[in-house]
């Protein structure tokens, strides 16, 4: 698995992009300001990476922030009245738009009790 990290084949990402990194074996970090950050090579290289060592079916998805994962998850899968389990030491803007934005049910449970997750 060590060398499973840089050893991969890089997917989708041309002859000509690997050439630009010198022959290194990882991209250098592009930073990325644009509309469309989903063409960075950074992400890229992380997300197919992810992806190989997962063995997963589907690619990878990255997000640039905890919240912008935790509100795409909420999009995708929650509506209102629905009810999702949180720890309660989660970032309080994820919460606060879980509950007053989307009218999500929390229950806050304290990551060190698994106990509390058989309560419900």
């Amino acid at each position: 698995m060590d060398t499973l990290c840089i050893h991969h084949d890089h997917d989708g990402i041309s002859d000509d992009e690997v050439k630009l990194w010198l022959n290194g074996v990882v991209p250098p970090i592009y930073l990325s300001n644009g509309e469309k950050p989903s063409i960075n090579p950074t992400r890229q290289a992380l997300e197919q990476t992810l992806t190989c060592l997962d063995k997963a079916s589907q690619p990878t998805l990255t997000y640039s922030s905890g919240l912008a994962a935790a509100i795409s998850v909420c999009l995708t899968f929650l509506k209102k009245d629905d009810h999702a389990i949180i720890v309660d030491d989660a970032y309080s803007g994820t919460t606060n738009i879980f509950q007053y934005k989307y009218f999500i049910k929390i229950l806050f449970i304290f990551p060190s009790y698994f106990i509390s997750l058989e309560i419900v």
